[in-house]
């Protein structure tokens, strides 16, 4: 029975990931047909021009349709100065998982504008490039926005990285999580989907967080670890999590003495409440 519920659990776990972090493109007025019956040259340079962030990001749909599209984006990406022109085009070598950039999406994850550096680390999770995972792990340790560090963790979380479990750790009481709701909720995440019954104890302490969406994430990341079924919300649309956050509280002060005891007292950022690692 646990091991249906560990199905269960992971499949909305993951599904859950998808539905916040899938990007959404079209090439609405453009038209697929006329935009791809031109060469990728053309199609590129029409890109690079293009000041229009929603025609530029239909360009860029085009552009990831051609084979072999992944060293033009590497070669517009490098060469630019325009901001737009160079996350979007980072963002298109992860679409099109584009390992010979790796030394480059790795030393634009130490760019100065954030939206470089998350779609720089959205990339390389996308592209299973697991040779960035220290530069990932360095990155997350000092970055300071909000929308890097959730592409910084889906990335560690998509590469399978554990080895980053204690820099997210960090992360979750950093100010860009304690400031975030969708943050927070981020970095609790990954650690759910990386983490094991050892780490059941600090997921646990988020169970009290005062927004119910990151509530909810930990107890799906519960879930996950564990194969139990706290009865959380499967759908999509407006429902009340209440029942299965109590639920997921109820189990987990009837089980705590049985996961990992902690070592130093620690407090959640924003509760407060006291956990034992």
């Amino acid at each position: 029975m646990k091991q249906r519920h560990l199905r269960t659990a992971l499949t909305s776990f993951v599904i859950r990931v998808c539905v916040l972090v899938a990007p959404v493109f079209s090439l609405g007025a453009i038209g697929s047909h006329a935009v791809l019956s031109q060469g990728l040259d053309d199609v590129a340079q029409r890109f690079v021009a293009e000041r229009d962030r929603v025609r530029k990001e239909e360009l860029l749909e085009a552009i990831v349709r051609f084979p072999d599209s992944g060293a033009r984006l590497l070669d517009i990406a490098h060469s630019t100065s325009d901001l737009d022109t160079k996350w979007l085009a980072i963002r298109g070598l992860g679409r099109v998982k584009y390992q010979p950039a790796g030394r480059f999406l790795i030393e634009s994850l130490k760019h100065p504008h954030p939206s470089v550096r998350a779609c720089a680390a959205r990339a390389i999770g996308d592209s299973g490039l697991h040779e960035a995972i220290p530069a990932l792990i360095a990155t997350l340790r000092a970055e300071q926005s909000g929308g890097s560090v959730e592409q910084t963790c889906l990335a560690l979380a998509n590469l399978g990285a554990r080895e980053a479990i204690p820099t997210l750790k960090h992360a979750a009481a950093a100010n860009a999580a304690r400031h975030s709701t969708q943050t927070r909720g981020w970095v609790v995440q990954a650690i759910g989907r990386l983490g094991s019954r050892d780490d059941v104890t600090f997921l646990a302490s988020f169970l009290d967080d005062n927004d119910s969406f990151v509530a909810v994430i930990a107890a799906n990341a519960i879930e996950h670890i564990t194969g139990e079924c706290f009865g959380l919300p499967r759908g999509e649309g407006l429902q009340n999590p209440s029942a299965g956050i109590k639920r997921a509280r109820d189990w987990w002060a009837q089980n705590k003495e049985h996961f990992h005891p902690a070592v130093h007292a620690a407090r959640h950022p924003l509760t407060g409440h006291g956990r034992q690692m």
